[in-house]
């Protein structure tokens, strides 16, 4: 993760500082910059890169007419006043990797809730790290169970923030509490036992002409 977070903030300074000179950028201006920016063989891709434009945009936004310091204006005078060090400073200024959600890629690209226990992040097709969640709690374990309903529904974005100790989920809590599934009623699972295997699909059944294999095995 350290060394993700370490490709990835450069680029989002940089995307920052851009946003800072010149606001009004479209999302095809700035993906333009960084691409003469980003270095081709870099883990940074191409989502990622779409995502820090929200970020570095909000955090504009945020700041308003204050300017913004990487890792905190306190722990920058602390720098200045040599109270803490350099290594110490670069470790303070990382930033979260943040990954905008999308309900069409179950949630988010990048991020997928294997269960209440694991996390899996895949910043690319080389690289996939579960996160091994810990402390979650009772709430937090049931909020999980219903987004791993809702993402294999692909019913809700799912946005994360990771960093070296935390990983956080930001959806749409109307979604989250009132969204119902839609049951197909002609729908119908069946199952074939025989000595050595179990064989099983499931159609949309119309009538014994017209049905529709959905999956089998």
């Amino acid at each position: 993760i350290h060394n993700i977070l370490e490709a990835y903030n450069p680029v989002l300074r940089f995307t920052f500082n851009r946003v800072e000179e010149n606001s009004k950028l479209t999302t095809k201006e700035l993906s333009e910059i960084q691409a003469k920016y980003k270095h081709k063989d870099d883990i940074i891709g191409s989502h990622l890169l779409n995502s820090m434009q929200y970020q570095a945009k909000a955090m504009f936004d945020a700041a308003g007419d204050k300017p913004v310091i990487f890792g905190g204006r306190k722990n920058f005078i602390k720098r200045c006043q040599r109270k803490i060090t350099k290594e110490e400073w670069q470790e303070l200024r990382l930033v979260p990797i943040y990954s905008v959600g999308e309900s069409n890629q179950k949630g988010n690209r990048l991020f997928r809730i294997l269960n209440v226990d694991t996390i899996l992040f895949k910043p690319n097709k080389d690289i996939h790290i579960n996160l091994n969640l810990k402390y979650v709690g009772k709430n937090n374990i049931r909020k999980l169970r219903r987004l791993i309903e809702l993402q294999n529904q692909k019913a809700i974005p799912l946005t994360y923030q990771l960093d070296m100790e935390y990983v956080y989920i930001t959806y749409d809590n109307s979604i989250f509490e009132n969204y119902e599934y839609s049951l197909k009623t002609n729908r119908v699972i069946a199952i074939d036992l025989n000595p050595n295997y179990i064989g099983w699909f499931v159609v949309d059944w119309r009538d014994n002409y017209n049905f529709n294999l959905v999956d089998s095995g």
